[in-house]
């Protein structure tokens, strides 16, 4: 696994994380887009998820909480935010990746979903091929930011 080297993003992440999970920045920023994912993801039968850009794990560890036999997977490049998410729950797997080069295998994943993230990815074409390319062929990306609110199905981009 190639792993990503500080850039001009990445001390702001690992700054962020430490005030990422006080209770008046998850309710007023996160938790509205991490209930619409877990609605979405309700009425499909993933096992199998995969959090891009996870920050410090709330919804990698929410998703496993209310669907524990899914295998749930958080990916982030800022290892300060993957050490807050490693503390959070020892049952999700917790990747330190670039979105642009996702370090896992064709075919993983039944659902990738980025909440809050994707808007901070410099290149959001390569990160939606990588998404696509990890799916299983009836997989779905779901993407929900108000930067960039979609939800898409494999071929209806």
């Amino acid at each position: 696994m190639t792993v990503p080297t500080a850039g001009p993003k990445q001390w702001f992440f690992d700054a962020w994380s430490v005030i990422y999970d006080l209770p008046l920045v998850q309710r007023a920023t996160y938790r509205p887009v991490h209930d619409a994912v877990l609605q979405t993801l309700a009425a499909r039968p993933a096992v199998r998820v995969l959090d891009v850009g996870c920050g410090t794990g709330q919804l990698a560890a929410r998703i496993k909480r209310e669907r524990p036999a899914t295998d749930v997977v958080g990916c982030d490049f800022s290892a300060g935010m993957l050490s807050r998410a490693a503390g959070r729950c020892h049952q999700v797997r917790w990747i330190r990746g670039d979105a642009g080069r996702l370090p896992f295998n064709d075919g993983t994943f039944d659902v990738v979903t980025s909440t809050e993230a994707f808007h901070w990815f410099p290149d959001q074409d390569a990160v939606l091929r990588e998404a696509y390319r990890v799916l299983t062929p009836e997989g779905a990306e779901v993407t929900w930011s108000p930067w960039s609110l979609s939800a898409r199905r494999r071929g209806n981009l």
